[in-house]
């Protein structure tokens, strides 16, 4: 085994590059679980402004407004200059001001409704029509009361209640039950990095027992060329699943509930075709470089070439119809359009067909990239 201890030696100096994919993909992936987790936690909320409210009204109403607002939002002291609250205005540490004249109420009561309140806010904003949408629901509904005859205090009391009835609101999946974002998004980035991490640890393998003048001592000694390949292939297949592996033990860990689900196994099963791809890919590497740094500039191209044209870092809906008939091409595409098909399993966690087609057509590229180096390896050798 003198061959497979030397190649896994050759991975070992080569691991710099290898630990560093790993490192920011993992960073990226802990990063993603954490915003996941606490989004998973969330339920709908209404946002909270921050308010300044100048309220000179002499009436009931007035006040009745400011207390309204201040259940929902916070209410912050009126600054002491007119710049000094522009500014905060500017900064977006003020969403919205408010000023109540001091005829608010009677002129309200009298029936009139329109310009009696004036305000600042940025314009064209999303906060400051929120805080218009607030203002102008509580006065409408005092306005309804105060018409139908009520007098001023049982306007605003039943307009006050009327505001505590909100809206039941419940976040529904129509998705796969198994199926959790984060976990999908994990797997999504693995072609890529798959592709970096094995050509920069395989390719380098494959690139020095292929050099002109050790390949032919090679062939000069007593190891047969079988002998000699079978181990090299050994170590290739060690590597491979070594990586696989432990990127599946990262994902089981920050994902537990997706990993282990009919959803987790079959994205495990549509990585698994794309790292023997990748591998594919890092032996015709090894075989046609001959240059380390011209591997790992291979390495980058390669991986992201395929992920921006096979829609991992683009999404292939945005795709037009010429760049999506090219996508079709790339082996990255047929491994997103099965991520997609695990996320919709049928009733019994079956793939759908285009899922199963993906895996297929994966596995037949990994074969076709494999030939090509394969049929470089013996035109070099009769050469």
């Amino acid at each position: 085994m003198q061959v497979f201890k030397t190649f896994l030696k050759i991975v070992k100096k080569k691991m710099t590059s290898v630990i560093i994919y790993f490192v920011v993909f993992v960073g990226i992936a802990i990063a993603m679980a954490k915003n996941g987790g606490e989004n998973e936690q969330k339920n709908f909320q209404a946002e909270e402004l921050n308010l300044v409210i100048e309220n000179q009204d002499e009436g009931k109403l007035g006040g009745a407004l400011v207390d309204y607002l201040g259940k929902d939002n916070n209410l912050i002291d009126v600054p002491k200059t007119e710049d000094a609250l522009l500014d905060k205005i500017f900064y977006r540490d003020i969403d919205y001001v408010l000023y109540i004249p001091a005829d608010f109420t009677a002129r309200f009561t009298d029936g009139e409704r329109a310009g009696l309140l004036t305000d600042k806010k940025v314009p064209f904003s999303s906060s400051g029509e929120f805080a218009d949408n607030q203002i102008q629901s509580y006065l409408k509904t005092a306005g309804i009361y105060l018409d139908s005859g009520y007098d001023l205090s049982d306007a605003i009391r039943q307009t006050d209640e009327d505001m505590t009835v909100t809206a039941r609101t419940k976040l529904i999946d129509d998705t796969n039950p198994d199926a959790f974002e984060p976990g999908k998004f994990y797997f999504r980035y693995l072609p890529y990095i798959y592709i970096c991490m094995l050509i920069c640890a395989i390719g380098p393998v494959f690139m020095a027992f292929h050099e002109t003048d050790l390949d032919a001592r090679n062939k000069c000694s007593a190891m047969s060329f079988l002998s000699r390949n079978v181990q090299l292939i050994l170590g290739s297949v060690v590597v491979s699943i070594a990586i696989w592996a432990l990127m599946e033990v990262v994902g089981s860990i920050l994902y537990p509930g997706y990993m282990f689900s009919k959803t987790g196994f079959w994205c495990s099963v549509n990585s698994m075709m794309q790292i023997l791809f990748a591998l594919a890919c890092a032996y015709t590497a090894g075989q046609i470089v001959t240059e380390q740094q011209a591997l790992s500039m291979i390495s980058n191209f390669f991986g992201l070439g395929l992920a921006f044209l096979g829609g991992i870092f683009v999404p292939i809906e945005i795709f037009s119809d010429s760049v999506l008939r090219v996508a079709k091409f790339m082996p990255t595409y047929w491994y997103m359009m099965t991520l997609e098909g695990a996320q919709h399993m049928d009733t019994a966690g079956g793939l759908p067909a285009d899922a199963i087609q993906g895996l297929v057509i994966q596995s037949l590229f990994a074969v076709a990239v494999l030939l090509v180096g394969m049929v470089y390896n013996r035109m070099k050798a009769k050469a």
